[in-house]
């Protein structure tokens, strides 16, 4: 139990930690301000598209690629509404809050992909 909530929340436990040593140590800092709220967001967002991709890897295994598609579209759809808003509300710094949000979203992607093939079934 405790290996399956270290592996589904890695992501977030590094991008954390990164956040932390940013703060702490960094005198400049080399992330955006907002970089709290964007892990934020990327938590949420992260735990929504990992429950969809396992509810349609447990219920329905042959129609799997329509859940993961989904969560994938979810995934894109929020992030430019969640890009779109600071853009509305004048976010200081543009390219590196964009630049960080691209950091935060690689970094789950690529987790995302890993903890997906570590889940997968030959067939």
């Amino acid at each position: 139990m405790m290996r399956t909530f270290f592996r589904s929340y890695a992501p977030s436990i590094g991008i954390l930690f990164v956040l932390l040593v940013d703060s702490l140590l960094l005198s400049p800092g080399y992330l955006h301000p907002q970089k709290w709220m964007i892990w934020l967001f990327f938590f949420f967002l992260y735990s929504i598209t990992e429950k969809i991709n396992f509810f349609g890897l447990k219920e329905t295994p042959q129609k799997f690629q329509i859940y993961f598609f989904s969560a994938m579209i979810i995934r894109m759809i929020l992030s430019i509404i969640f890009i779109f808003i600071f853009l509305y509300l004048q976010v200081e710094n543009l390219f590196l809050f964009v630049g960080t949000f691209f950091l935060f979203y690689f970094y789950y992607i690529v987790f995302d992909i890993y903890h997906l093939l570590g889940n997968l079934r030959a067939d």
